[in-house]
C-alpha cells in the first residue's frame, strides 16, 4: 500500500472512531451521571486540551510524525481500561476529556505534517 493511501485509510478509520466517540462517550456520561453541566465539561476540556496539544507540540510532531501517531495509541488504549476499572464520577470525565484531548490533537498535528 502507498504511503498516501495508507494515510487515508487510516483517516477513514480514525474518522469514523472519532465519531462514535464523539457520540457515545457524552450519552455514557449523561446516563451515568445525569448531569448535562458533565457533559458540556468533558466537552469543552476534549476541545481545550487538543488546543493545547496542537499549539505546544506542533514542532515536536513535525519532526517525528509517525513516532507521535503510535504514541497517540497510549491515551487512546488507556481510556477504556480507565472507563472499566475506575468509578464513573465527575473525575474520570474530566481524565476522560484531558485523554480524548491528547489523542484528538496529536492525531491531527501530526496529519497535518504528512
Amino acid at each position: 500500500m502507498k504511503p498516501s493511501k495508507a494515510v487515508n485509510v487510516h483517516s477513514f478509520f480514525n474518522g469514523i472512531g472519532d465519531s462514535i466517540i464523539n457520540i457515545f462517550l457524552p450519552v455514557l456520561i449523561m446516563i451515568n451521571l445525569g448531569d448535562l453541566f458533565a457533559v458540556m465539561w468533558y466537552i469543552f476540556i476534549r476541545y481545550a486540551t487538543s488546543i493545547i496539544v496542537i499549539a505546544l507540540l506542533h514542532k515536536v510532531c513535525a519532526k517525528f510524525p509517525i513516532v507521535v501517531l503510535f504514541v497517540n495509541m497510549i491515551p487512546m488504549l488507556l481510556s477504556p481500561i480507565l472507563l472499566s476499572i475506575l468509578p464513573f464520577t465527575f473525575g474520570l470525565c474530566v481524565l476522560l476529556g484531558i485523554l480524548g484531548g491528547i489523542v484528538h490533537g496529536l492525531y491531527y498535528v501530526t496529519m497535518d505534517n504528512f
